[in-house]
């Protein structure tokens, strides 16, 4: 498994550089506004979304919608490229925000996370749901099952602790590696960024 910058991920990848884009925790409705380090990503990581999907295109399929800050990155990514099917089929059974006219390319969806399939082939995912070891897992097959060759999973970093509950603490970097690392044709990035990304694609 490799370990890298974000900066060094995006060169490595062939994916697009950084570049300007808004900072996302304080667009689209007031409501659903929320800082840094408050249980959204952190800028950075919202910047490689927008990278990736600048590249990638769509459909994407998102699993843990939140209050839409990662999603408005991935729809500003999908707006600057010329790629077709341009769909985010964004999973949340507890999101907190509502239609959002500014972001027409969502497709909300009020689904359980670890049983739910897109209804068409996506491009890429990206996974921030439940955060406990067993709803992780559950995810990775989910997104296996899927057949979506380019995965991104959400708050990997070795520093957090164990996951209490859905949201509070992290098993997914223990529950990632062990689905992946055994099975042949992926491989793992280990991304260095605030809150840790797993980058897992098919080789």
């Amino acid at each position: 498994m490799l370990t890298l910058s974000p900066a060094a991920f995006l060169e490595r990848r062939d994916f697009c550089r950084p570049f300007p884009c808004a900072d996302h925790h304080v667009t689209g409705p007031p409501s659903t506004w929320q800082s840094e380090n408050n249980g959204s990503v952190f800028h950075i990581e919202g910047q490689i979304l927008a990278a990736l999907a600048a590249r990638l295109g769509g459909p994407v399929l998102e699993i843990g919608a939140d209050l839409g800050i990662s999603t408005r990155y991935i729809h500003e990514g999908l707006a600057r490229t010329e790629k077709q099917n341009l769909r985010i089929y964004s999973v949340d059974n507890h999101h907190k925000w509502d239609e959002d006219p500014g972001w027409p390319l969502r497709v909300p969806i009020d689904a359980d996370s670890t049983t739910y399939r897109p209804p068409e082939p996506c491009t890429w995912a990206f996974c921030d749901g439940d955060h406990r070891y067993d709803g992780v897992f559950k995810d990775c097959g989910t997104l296996l099952r899927a057949g979506i060759p380019h995965l991104l999973f959400h708050d990997t970093g070795a520093h957090h602790a164990p996951a209490s509950n859905q949201s509070c603490g992290s098993d997914a970097r223990r529950a990632v590696l062990d689905f992946f690392t055994p099975l042949p044709h992926w491989e793992l990035i280990d991304v260095q960024s605030p809150c840790g990304l797993l980058f897992a694609y098919q080789v």
